[in-house]
């Protein structure tokens, strides 16, 4: 129980409901020892007295000595940052003193419910991709945008945040995408380059990429960042732009799973009444050997599911992609 009436009520029973709420210390069980209960900082909480203390992340995952170290280190520059702020925050000076320099306003922040307002200064602040990674998954746009603003966050953190789908994903995925976009360019070959310039200059597409997320990052993804994906991330990525491009077409066909076909085979047909809409891609999709590639065999597999070879150049102006 708390030393003193908890400040959150009696809803906040749990060690996480009360790092969430901002921290607090704890007796144990009506002893002396007292435990102290940090606030959740960039996805990661501290539990601990005199003698021992613990660090762990929402999940209840436990962080091994060398994270936790990180971790004490992000919150010891935050400290920093906000003792400086507080030295900016004094009392300006009279007109009088100031002459005839105005006062200028102090600096808006972005505020939420959900964050601790150190997580603003982390994700804005921190070097560390570990924590960046962390704050990723924060409720708060706010915190998910810094993030994708920030140049130490990973390629890999960066693509997350490119595909998401929530209902603020549109808040922050232009961020990230426009980010990773500098890092792609210098990772691209000729014919990549002149891709991405025809899909920037095509009005179609363009039309169409903010409703595509997964299939956009796709589309601009370099053959070598292709290749130091694993097969199952390559996967997940294909499954949810597969299912973007057939919302686009209005086809009522969904991702159903990955089957062993040749080359040259698209996809397995129905295989009863009911699932008449539920689509397998070939499990050699994955293994292609560039975007480019795999962005053809969309092309071909939505023309077929059109019925006819002769829609293609539609669907393939549609898909970004040039004639064929």
């Amino acid at each position: 129980m708390a030393t003193t009436s908890c400040p959150y009520g009696d809803a906040h029973t749990t060690v996480l409901d009360i790092a969430r709420e901002g921290g607090a210390d704890l007796s144990t069980g009506g002893h002396s020892q007292v435990l102290s209960i940090s606030p959740i900082i960039g996805g990661i909480f501290s539990v601990g007295s005199d003698a021992r203390t613990r660090t762990f992340r929402e999940d209840g995952a436990k962080l091994t000595p060398k994270e936790a170290a990180r971790w004490r280190e992000a919150v010891a520059a935050i400290q920093e940052i906000e003792a400086e702020e507080i030295d900016h925050d004094a009392p300006e000076p009279s007109a009088e003193e100031m002459g005839s320099q105005p006062a200028q306003p102090p600096r808006a922040k972005p505020t939420s419910r959900f964050t601790n307002a150190k997580n603003y200064a982390l994700a804005e602040g921190s070097k560390d991709p570990g924590i960046l990674s962390q704050l990723a998954h924060s409720p708060d746009w706010n915190v998910r945008l810094l993030v994708a603003r920030n140049p130490a966050t990973s390629t890999d953190t960066l693509e997350q945040l490119a595909t998401s789908a929530d209902k603020d994903a549109k808040r922050y995925r232009d961020a990230a995408h426009e980010e990773l976009g500098h890092r792609y360019e210098d990772m691209r070959d000729a014919a990549e380059l002149e891709a991405c310039a025809r899909m920037d200059a095509d009005g179609v597409f363009q039309q169409q990429v903010a409703k595509m997320p997964s299939y956009r990052q796709l589309a601009y993804m370099p053959a070598k960042r292709w290749a130091r994906k694993s097969v199952p991330a390559r996967r997940t990525l294909l499954a949810a732009a597969f299912d973007e491009a057939a919302r686009l077409f209005k086809l009522g066909a969904r991702f159903a799973g990955w089957s062993e076909l040749r080359p040259g085979r698209l996809f397995d047909a129905p295989k009863n009444r009911t699932a008449r809409s539920n689509y397998m891609l070939p499990g050699y999709a994955a293994r292609l050997n560039s975007p480019m590639e795999v962005l053809g065999l969309f092309a071909s597999v939505f023309a077929s599911l059109f019925g006819s070879i002769a829609h293609q150049t539609g669907v393939r102006k549609k898909l970004g992609l040039g004639p064929v």
